[in-house]
């Protein structure tokens, strides 16, 4: 049921070769792919700095005078039945 110190061992040195081979192919196809990220040189005429976002306006939040849930003052109704904002 139980395995022994020799197999015990065996699977040790199989896990460890394992390891080793599979940082190895690792360090192999490190070595033929660009670098990602920052290294990258400088940029050429086609390739362009991306579009900054644009500015998203923040909108001011009223209080409700009937539920005292905020909404965008520019809301026209929150939701319920007796709120005073126009529909």
């Amino acid at each position: 049921m139980f395995a022994g110190i020799p197999e015990l061992f065996v699977i040790l040195i199989v896990v460890f070769a394992a390891w080793h081979v599979v940082k190895a192919f690792n360090r192999i196809g490190s070595q033929t792919q660009p670098p990602r990220g920052g290294a990258r040189g400088p940029r050429g005429p086609q390739q362009a700095r991306p579009q900054a976002r644009p500015m998203i306006e923040a909108e001011d939040l009223v209080n409700c005078r009937v539920c005292g849930t905020y909404i965008a003052a520019s809301a026209r109704h929150c939701g319920q039945a007796n709120c005073p904002q126009p529909r």
